[in-house]
This record gives C-alpha cells, sequence and structure tokens, in this order.
C-alpha cells in the first residue's frame, strides 16, 4: 500500500512526469532550434514510455509471479489463499523501476546530447575536467532511477530479480527511441536529431555554422535541384562529348540503396 512505500505510486507518477517536462523545458530554452529537437525527444519519450507500461503489465499478467508479503495478504486458511487475484500476484517485473528507468533514463540521455560531451571540454584552473563533471550532472536522472529502483527491494515490494527486470525493460526502450531520433551522446553532433529527422525548412533557424547533411544535399541534387549559388550551367558541347566518352562508374551499393545518384560518393 502507498502508507508503506518509500516511493508511493503518486510520488512516482509526479517524478516521472515533472522531471522529464522540467529538462525538455529547459533545454527548449537554450537551444536555439527548438522546432527541430525537442519535438524529437518528446516523440522518442511517448513511445519508450507508452511501450514499457504495455510491455510491463503484458510480463506481470503472463507471469502471475508473487511479492515477498504474498502470504500476509492472500487470506490463507486451512484450504489455501482464499485471495486469487490481485496486486500480490504482479511482482515480476517492477512497475516502478521500469516506469522510473525509462523516463528518467531517457532524461538523462537527452541531457548528455543536448550538452555535446563529445566535443573538447575547458578545465577549471587547468586541472578540473568541466566534462566530466557535466557528464555526472546529466547522469542525475539515471541515478535517481537507480533510487526508486533500490526503494522496492529495500521496503520488500519486489525481489531483486523483478527490480533488475523492470529496469533493464525500461532502459532498453528509453535507449532504443532516443537513438532511433539522435545520434550517439558523445557525438559532435549529438544535439541534433538524425538526418532523415531534420526538417527541410528549419536550416534557417539553426545559426550561422549549419551544414546540409551530405545524403539530403545529394537527394536534392539527385530530384534536380538547381545548383550551389556561383557554380553556373557553363558547359560546352566538348564537355558533352568528353563525359559521353568517359568511362561509368555505377554509384556505391549504399548510394544506389537510398536512390541518390553517383554523386553521393564524392558528397559522403
Amino acid at each position: 500500500s502507498d502508507r508503506r512505500q518509500i516511493v508511493p505510486a503518486t510520488a512516482l507518477v509526479s517524478i516521472c512526469v515533472v522531471v522529464p517536462l522540467a529538462v525538455q523545458v529547459l533545454l527548449s530554452v537554450v537551444d536555439f532550434r527548438p522546432s527541430v529537437a525537442v519535438r524529437g525527444r518528446l516523440l522518442s519519450l511517448l513511445y519508450a514510455t507508452g511501450s514499457t507500461v504495455v510491455t510491463v503489465d503484458i510480463i506481470k499478467r503472463y507471469c502471475g509471479y508473487w511479492r515477498p508479503y504474498f502470504f500476509d495478504e492472500c487470506h490463507y486458511d486451512a484450504g489455501g489463499c482464499t485471495k486469487k487475484d490481485g496486486d500480490i500476484y504482479r511482482s515480476f517485473p517492477s512497475g516502478h523501476a521500469s516506469t522510473s528507468a525509462v523516463t528518467l533514463v531517457h532524461t538523462s540521455l537527452c541531457l548528455l546530447g543536448a550538452a555535446r560531451c563529445g566535443r573538447p571540454q575547458p578545465r577549471l584552473r587547468g586541472k578540473v575536467d568541466v566534462g566530466n563533471l557535466t557528464l555526472l550532472l546529466c547522469l542525475g536522472p539515471a541515478f535517481l532511477a537507480l533510487w526508486i529502483a533500490a526503494t522496492r527491494v529495500k521496503e520488500n515490494d519486489h525481489w531483486p530479480a523483478d527490480v533488475v527486470a523492470g529496469t533493464a525493460i525500461g532502459a532498453t526502450f528509453a535507449a532504443t527511441f532516443y537513438f532511433r531520433v539522435f545520434p550517439g551522446v558523445f557525438d559532435v553532433d549529438s544535439h541534433l536529431p538524425r538526418a532523415p529527422f531534420l526538417d527541410e525548412g528549419s536550416s534557417s533557424s539553426r545559426g550561422g555554422d549549419y551544414f546540409p547533411h551530405p545524403i539530403i544535399v545529394a537527394a536534392n541534387n539527385h530530384h534536380g535541384a538547381p545548383p550551389p549559388q556561383g557554380q553556373g550551367n557553363n558547359h560546352t558541347d566538348a564537355d558533352d562529348d568528353n563525359s559521353s566518352s568517359a568511362s561509368y562508374e555505377p554509384p556505391p551499393a549504399s548510394s544506389r540503396a537510398l536512390g541518390l545518384g553517383p554523386n553521393a560518393q564524392e558528397l559522403c
């Protein structure tokens, strides 16, 4: 019951809603491209959380594993347990551990990606690496999820295996849906979604240091996009003759699979 739980269900929901949303609001304020990154973070969080809740509920109902305090609440008598259904049969895996893991591990991944820890970081007084301190701060939500999971064993609501399984399920879904949209957290452009998730018209809001992804450039050129400014259509009949006599080199297999032209190899 909520009375004897260190982290009651109401507190769990509050933590798993307030912490991720607060981080998303913070990142949308400090990031100058919120329309691209924030939407990817929120959608991946929703998909990961929904997948975790459904998966854990199905496993709980399928396994019907007893909680540690099963005999205290099963109304046991000479004929056995009279309570044949209920929460005492929902021990494996831990819902607290899975829910906190999927939301808070995803939040840590968002912080790590936005912090761009893969770039060279300054040092305090030339000695202390700021990157390591940033890394630990970004892992704060994940540490909070581990503490919530540990409380389930301490208060005798779950077996250790329940907590390990729940944490693994939540963290797996969090990482899967996050890395589908964003690159590795130690990549130079870890704060940006992958190329397929970039908006075509969002380059104007990215600042002066944005360069289009080479695959997008190759795809645009393949579909008849105009050449870059300053590179006109200055070819002659002699150029056509030379190009027709030149040997044709087919594009690599990766370019053909994407439907790109032969120039994709040079751009990539």
